[in-house]
Order: structure tokens, then sequence, then C-alpha cells
């Protein structure tokens, strides 16, 4: 297997990884597909990914009253730090 066939099975199975994160954490919003052969390929066309991503983001966030968009986002964040101690029983889920 060539290094360019095994650089985009990587690739894919980051992208795959994420997905997978993403559904366990709800972190990620979106992940933004690359051009064929990798961004450092094409730049033109990643910066027109990434700008009809992040339009369509800015979208979505500005139809959200200021009081949904503050709580979505503490939400969002309150996630990331949430996590479970396993080990110990005295405190076992920790927010």
């Amino acid at each position: 297997m060539g290094i360019v066939k095994t650089a985009i099975t990587a690739m894919g199975q980051i992208e795959q990884s994420s997905k997978q994160i993403t559904d366990i954490i709800g972190i990620i919003d979106e992940i933004v597909p690359e051009p064929p052969g990798g961004a450092h390929l094409n730049h033109d066309e990643a910066g027109r990914l990434l700008d009809a991503y992040l339009s369509d983001a800015l979208d979505s966030v500005r139809k959200l009253s200021c009081e949904k968009r503050l709580e979505s986002r503490y939400e969002k964040f309150r996630k990331m730090g949430s996590f479970e101690d396993r080990n110990s029983g005295a405190n076992p889920k920790v927010t």
C-alpha cells in the first residue's frame, strides 16, 4: 500500500473517530470535509468549504434568542467538564 493510500485510510479513520466522539460527548458541532487529497493541496476549495459551513452555523445561531444561545453554550461547555469516577464509590458522578 502506498503512502498516499495509507494517509487516505488514516484520514477516514480519524473522521470516523471524530463522528463517534461527537455522538458520545456532543462537543464537535460539525466536521468540515476536506477537498479531495486534503486541504493542503487545494486551499481555495478548503476555504470555500469552510466558508459554507461557517455561514450555515452563523445563520442557525442568529435565529436563536440571546438567552437560548447562552443556555446552549452553557450546556455544551458543561458537557465538556462532565465525567464519571468509576474507581471511587463516594462520588460516582461529578458534573
